[in-house]
């Protein structure tokens, strides 16, 4: 098995960096939401239960900036414009798209994490 090269103009297209350039992002800010809900009632019961969600925030933050810039190295891979019906014209388009997924699924995470320590050390009422 053979590792995609990551060089400007050699840019897979297709495979798992391009799908995971566009998708990746999604799936982990899914990941990072549904972590945190499951470790909400541990982080009030146990001391340093935030560490865990802190730790997936990190995690899923990285692979998200990983995928943003294997997006951006889509993008500067291709030799034409979006509407082009070629090679190029996919690339930069998924590049672009992927890009853009990134960015929002970035500033989601980002905000759940904002959220977070803005309520740490608030104990529930009831």
């Amino acid at each position: 098995m053979s590792l995609p090269s990551l060089r400007l103009r050699h840019f897979p297209e297709r495979g798992f960096a391009v799908w995971y350039a566009v998708s990746a992002p999604i799936a982990a800010w899914m990941v990072h939401l549904t972590a945190l809900a499951a470790l909400t009632a541990y982080s009030y019961d146990h001391r340093g239960g935030t560490i865990w969600m802190h730790l997936v925030t990190g995690i899923t933050g990285a692979a998200t900036v990983v995928a943003m810039v294997l997006s951006y190295l889509m993008i500067r891979g291709a030799d034409a414009t979006e509407e082009d019906p070629s090679r190029g014209g996919r690339m930069r388009f998924l590049g672009e798209l992927g890009l853009l997924i990134g960015v929002v699924n970035l500033a989601l995470i980002v905000l759940e994490e904002v959220y977070l320590d803005v309520l740490h050390g608030r104990a529930p009422h009831g």
